[in-house]
């Protein structure tokens, strides 16, 4: 685990005190501030778990980045939240497989392939 720390600075000027998440070098706190989309719906472990499986822009992160909401929604038993993040799954999921050539699956097997890699997951 790095134990760099934050580049931003404090309203002061001062150096911030926090530890970077990486791989950015910044603490959430100033990710959010840089813009980051996803610094105010996940902790640190989460945004750096996120953050290693790719770059911005793949579809990996979006794809993890829904997996972690779903994970959230389950824990609050949020129904909607739910639903909402495995449709978003499996539209990524899709997409994805169209832009590797990979050929088409069922949307069953997809839901099942999608459940079973949350459950090793979480």
């Amino acid at each position: 685990m790095s134990e760099e720390m934050c580049a931003g600075n404090t309203r002061n000027g001062d150096p911030c005190r926090r530890r970077a998440v990486a791989p950015s070098r910044y603490c959430a706190v100033h990710r959010r501030a840089k813009g980051d989309p996803f610094a105010n719906l996940f902790s640190s472990e989460e945004l750096t778990q996120l953050h290693e499986l790719g770059s911005d822009d793949g579809l990996e992160v979006e794809i993890g980045a829904a997996r972690l909401a779903l994970q959230q929604a389950l824990r609050a038993g949020d129904v909607a939240g739910v639903s909402g993040c495995v449709n978003a799954i499996i539209a990524a999921a899709r997409l994805r497989r169209q832009l590797s050539g990979e050929q088409a699956r069922t949307l069953l097997q997809a839901v099942d392939t999608i459940l079973a890699e949350l459950s090793y997951a979480g």
